[in-house]
């Protein structure tokens, strides 16, 4: 079977030598899919016959306006990260939302509170799934009044980055989808927080491990959780967890 990944930039992408860990035989594989633009990603798509494809940055939203039959969870959010041809119909998954969970189900307890920051693709998916989970969500963007009218946003709280230092008093928890970081991030005191982070390449929250206090969940953790759901959905089959999880490990 013939799989890839979309986006832009994609050719930083992990995901490749991720799939070839969970599935270590040559029967099945894993491009980059590298294209000028959303449009030209989906030609290839199709033309070359994949199979299924991953989808990340700027396309999550983007893919959902295709026609393809999403699940659930995509309708929910708008948003969605792997496209799946089944029984030659394209299905649209939201692994995201599995990524941000099982990265943090052990370090977050129902009732506290947490920000999100960011709210594309990414962030909506980590809205959705912490609210779901009766968690208390702030998400704190440049625009910050960017709810899209879904029915579960009623329960999230909208700020603009002046309002961060006050939110970080009160919550416990920081997961960020921001693919570059601001100055005001840079600068905020994330003392005793526990923080997740999507972007593994590129401009993060790492730095944050020096401040007291703090554990850090790298972006790799979500990269593993998301893409062993993904896989799967991808297969039908389990990927090889342990070989994955010593990938990313060893980054």
């Amino acid at each position: 079977m013939k799989f890839g990944i979309i986006g832009n930039p994609v050719s930083h992408s992990l995901s490749p030598m991720l799939f070839k860990a969970a599935y270590p035989s040559p029967a099945d594989t894993y491009d980059l899919i590298e294209a000028l633009d959303f449009e030209d990603s989906l030609r290839r798509f199709k033309t070359e016959r994949y199979d299924g494809i991953n989808i990340t940055a700027p396309y999550k939203e983007l893919i959902t306006k295709i026609g393809a039959r999403a699940e659930e969870e995509v309708l929910s959010i708008g948003a969605a990260n792997t496209m799946v041809y089944k029984k030659k119909e394209l299905i649209l998954f939201n692994t995201d939302i599995s990524g941000v969970w099982e990265s943090l189900c052990g370090f977050i307890a129902e009732g506290s509170e947490a920000v999100v920051l960011g709210y594309g693709g990414a962030g909506k998916a980590a809205a959705y799934i912490l609210s779901k989970k009766s968690i208390k969500v702030k998400v704190v963007n440049r625009s910050p009044g960017k709810s899209r009218g879904f029915d579960w946003e009623k329960l999230i709280e909208f700020h603009g980055p002046e309002s961060l230092n006050k939110i970080l008093k009160i919550s416990g928890t920081i997961v960020n989808t921001l693919p570059v970081l601001p100055e005001f991030l840079k600068e905020a005191d994330f003392s005793g927080k526990v923080i997740l982070d999507a972007n593994y390449t590129g401009e993060n929250l790492s730095f944050t491990r020096s401040q007291p206090g703090v554990r850090y969940l790298p972006g790799t953790l979500w990269l593993l959780n998301q893409a062993i759901a993904s896989y799967s959905i991808f297969t039908g089959r389990e990927p090889d967890r342990d070989s994955m999880r010593l990938f990313t490990d060893n980054l």
